[in-house]
């Protein structure tokens, strides 16, 4: 099967412009497509950023056209980041379905609608919890600047909040429940 492989290699270390210092390479591994799907590998390779080094990758399945008949990304990850010279390190597993359903499809997610699943459980070595759920497919439309429909649950030590969204005409405002108590959230202005 044809493969493209990309290096991105920073030898001993460099400055990013945000400042931020990277040493370590990361890689892309393209695969053909095959029956409408492309799939595109990303590990580390001794990659550390700023004092925090990460180890796993993740994989990406583009579809061409899914049983819907729209293109579809899949991303699957696993990937622990450790804080050079200490104990602690935080493992992340993680799935992000992102399927385009309306818009111009010019690479931009700005004019396009997409539908969104998925869940990731950060795993801490010190034993601290956290998860977040999408219980109900997050829609974005380019016509507000925020999530228009959603639900997400989020765990986090044992306590769960969940987030759903209002019908408000410009989307930019939900609901945040926990423990009980219904807490309004406004984005932006």
């Amino acid at each position: 099967m044809k493969r493209w492989n990309y290096n991105l290699d920073f030898i001993d270390s460099c400055a990013l412009n945000n400042g931020a210092f990277v040493s370590g390479v990361t890689r892309m591994v393209y695969w053909a497509i095959i029956t409408s799907i492309r799939s595109v590998n990303k590990p580390f390779d001794s990659y550390t950023d700023d004092g925090y080094s990460a180890v796993g990758g993740g994989e990406l399945l583009r579809k061409i056209s899914n049983a819907n008949g729209n293109a579809q990304y899949t991303v699957n990850m696993l990937i622990t980041v450790s804080l050079i010279g200490s104990d602690v390190s935080v493992t992340r597993d993680g799935l992000c379905i992102a399927q385009w359903v309306q818009g111009y499809w010019i690479g931009r997610g700005i004019d396009n609608v997409y539908r969104v699943s998925g869940d990731w459980v950060p795993t801490f070595s010190s034993g601290f919890s956290r998860s977040g759920i999408v219980t109900d497919v997050l829609i974005r439309r380019p016509s507000c600047l925020f999530v228009e429909s959603d639900d997400l649950v989020i765990e986090r030590q044992g306590q769960t909040a969940k987030i759903d969204c209002w019908t408000d005409t410009r989307g930019n405002m939900d609901n945040l429940t926990s423990n009980g108590r219904v807490h309004p959230i406004i984005f932006g202005d």
